[in-house]
């Protein structure tokens, strides 16, 4: 049996950047599968390449972009650090365009895979075999809340379209793959 990681090889999904989300420090895209659009979201962190020979021009991207900024401005470097380290958050400073900038640019190194995305939508596509009470245990929601019924929905509509995306075999083949 295939790995999740070596099932995401074969698959084609094209990204849309949307942009960054200063409310939930989210940078956004549509990921696109076989012409089905899925919404994926991703964290300052959660992107950012950790094996940068991956990435060309880049032997470390967020030293990179700390250098940058230092021979831009050291005050612009140390709120990197500080962004980086989470004691600087965006909804607080979307007023102050130097930090915003920053944030920015963080925002734009996030590249994800095809692997971060189909392993998100595996763990959402597990509602679609689910009672909504089992679902709301499983992913620590409120079964007493109208919010977590639409995304209990939102998964369940995300699993329809990656099955249609990917066909009934590949798709039991993700949904009963390992991680790694």
């Amino acid at each position: 049996m295939k790995t999740l990681k070596e099932l995401a090889e074969d698959i084609k999904v094209d990204f849309v950047r949307v942009g960054f989300d200063p409310e939930t420090e989210q940078t956004k895209f549509i990921a696109i599968i076989n012409h089905q659009n899925f919404e994926y979201s991703c964290g300052l962190r959660a992107c950012i390449p950790e094996k940068t020979g991956n990435v060309p021009g880049f032997r470390d991207p967020l030293k990179n972009l700390a250098r940058q900024y230092r021979v831009r401005q050291n005050d612009e470097e140390q709120t990197l650090q500080l962004i980086l380290q989470g004691k600087i958050k965006a909804i607080k400073n979307v007023k102050d365009e130097r930090t915003m900038s920053v944030f920015y640019a963080i925002s734009n190194l996030c590249k994800p895979t095809a692997y971060d995305v189909l392993y998100c939508l595996r763990l959402d596509s597990e509602a679609d075999n689910m009672s909504f009470n089992d679902w709301c245990d499983m992913c620590g929601y409120d079964n007493d809340s109208i919010s977590a019924l639409k995304i209990y929905h939102a998964c369940q509509e995300n699993a329809r379209k990656l099955r249609l995306a990917l066909g009934h075999q590949l798709y039991n083949e993700i949904m009963q793959s390992q991680d790694e």
